[in-house]
C-alpha cells in the first residue's frame, strides 16, 4: 500500500531513527509522511514492513511534499516527529 522513500540513520550509533514513506494506495496523495522506525515491523509473510498506524493517524502526521529538500529539513522533521508521536518513539 506504500513504500519507504528515504531512511534516516543516526550518525552517532548507525541506527535508523525514522523513514519517509509514501502511501499511494491509501489515497493520501503524493506527500511523504514521517514515521518513526519503531512504528514499523517487518512481516516476513508479505516480505515488507507494516505499521499499526491507521489512515486517520497518518493524515495528521507530519508530511512533506515530494519537492522537499529533506536533508535541509532534518532538524525540523525530527522535531515534528517528536511532537506528533511523543517520547514512545
Amino acid at each position: 500500500m506504500g513504500s519507504i522513500a528515504k531512511i534516516f540513520i543516526e550518525s552517532d550509533n548507525a541506527r535508523v531513527s525514522y523513514v519517509l514513506a509514501k502511501f499511494d494506495l491509501l489515497g493520501l496523495g503524493s506527500d511523504y509522511f514521517t514515521l518513526p522506525w519503531l512504528a514499523l515491523k517487518y512481516n516476513s509473510a508479505i516480505s515488507g514492513y507494516q505499521t499499526h498506524l491507521i489512515k486517520r493517524q497518518l493524515l495528521a502526521a507530519p508530511r512533506y511534499p515530494a519537492s522537499s529538500d529533506f536533508n535541509l529539513k532534518r532538524v525540523e522533521i525530527e522535531t515534528a516527529i517528536y511532537e506528533y508521536y511523543g517520547r514512545c518513539y
